[in-house]
């Protein structure tokens, strides 16, 4: 079967990590067989924006919904934002969330085996970071209300069926994960403020009555402020944590960080129907056309999406593929190859050659 990717390669670094993204999944597909990967290209984002006053374009907006998954670079530029000051790229990332109803964000953090700990002790990270995306306070984009200029409101929104649902996906995401490490138990954690904000104890109450079909899986729930303390403190005794909308989008940078920073954090959202795969870092600007940025988030999304593609249409070669592109990546890691924001010596370009190495070193075509 042919599967047809719409991509966007955004904006900055966006299209140097796209593109060896692009490059390890045409050699995969060529070891795994199977499949086929058809590769759709548009323009979007801010760069698109000054060029032609559009963000996203209809020809790209339509190749989204119809097409089998969606797979984005980094999109921004700074300077580039609308009356109100707000970025102009967002309207491509929102406006697909809330129309595919793409409300499960899911960020992955992981310490590679290869990458110096940030955090001394603590040498084991592996959780993910699941935000509610479809309303929050993320809800308030494009709307909120202004009065003369001199107040601006926007408003956090919390739905009985948004959170079923999110948290429906983490106690699932969590069965399949099976734990975070050997002998670890599984658990989900809920993240939010509700010893202050009656929307966050409604979000908790509804977690822990989705909680009571779960009876094999440990649950807690946590203060957003001492959320911040803990991902610091002992990020290896959490396995999924789920949350609203702008506390994961927090919580997920924050645990990239002490897992070795936002070159190596990949990010998936996901709907019923829809799936878009995109590195969870900015575009970067200043050090576009280096070939100096880790493309190793992208290289993981673009995994993630193959797994997602694997499972949505019951194709096992797609899981192969992405278990093959996980694991590249992670002996690369572990033997050194790495880029400058980890202390190594990698370009961008060199990295993904590398990748592509050990994928042939998993096959019969080294």
């Amino acid at each position: 079967m042919t599967y047809n990717i719409t991509c966007m390669p955004g904006d900055g670094v966006g299209p140097e990590i796209v593109n060896e993204s692009i490059k390890v999944m045409k050699m995969v597909q060529q070891i795994v067989t199977g499949f086929d990967l058809n590769f759709q290209h548009y323009e979007a984002g801010a760069g698109h924006y000054l060029k032609t006053k559009t963000a996203f374009p209809d020809a790209a907006h339509d190749a989204c919904k119809n097409g089998h998954a969606i797979f984005i670079g980094a999109m921004g530029i700074p300077e580039v934002r609308d009356q109100y000051g707000v970025e102009i790229q967002a309207w491509v990332g929102i406006t697909l969330r809330k129309e595919l109803n793409l409300f499960a964000g899911v960020r992955p953090v992981k310490l590679f085996r290869g990458i110096k700990p940030v955090l001394n002790g603590i040498d084991c990270i592996d959780l993910i970071v699941l935000r509610e995306q479809s309303e929050g306070l993320f809800a308030s984009f494009g709307g909120g209300f202004e009065v003369y200029n001199k107040v601006m409101g926007d408003t956090l929104v919390i739905t009985r069926e948004g959170s079923t649902n999110i948290t429906e996906y983490a106690f699932k995401l969590a069965q399949k994960r099976k734990g975070r490490a050997p002998g670890a138990p599984t658990k989900v954690t809920c993240v939010d403020k509700s010893n202050i904000f009656r929307s966050y104890a409604f979000f908790r109450n509804i977690f822990f009555e989705v909680a009571k079909n779960y009876p094999d899986i440990e649950c807690e729930s946590v203060y957003m402020d001492a959320m911040s303390l803990y991902c610091v403190q002992r990020p290896n005794t959490f396995d999924v944590i789920v949350t609203e909308n702008q506390f994961g989008d927090i919580l997920s940078d924050l645990c990239s960080g002490v897992a070795g920073g936002m070159g190596i954090a990949p990010a998936g959202e996901f709907g019923h129907d829809y799936g878009m795969f995109q590195s969870a870092h900015g575009s970067a600007p200043t050090l576009a056309g280096r070939n100096i940025v880790n493309p190793v988030a992208q290289i993981l999304s673009a995994a993630m999406m193959l797994d997602w593609l694997g499972d949505k249409y019951n194709c096992a070669e797609l899981g192969r593929a992405s278990e093959m592109i996980d694991k590249a990546v992670q002996d690369a890691i572990a033997d050194g190859h790495t880029t400058e924001d980890l202390g190594g010596r990698c370009s961008t370009s060199a990295f993904g050659d590398k990748i592509v190495e050990y994928l042939k070193k998993q096959s019969d075509l080294s």
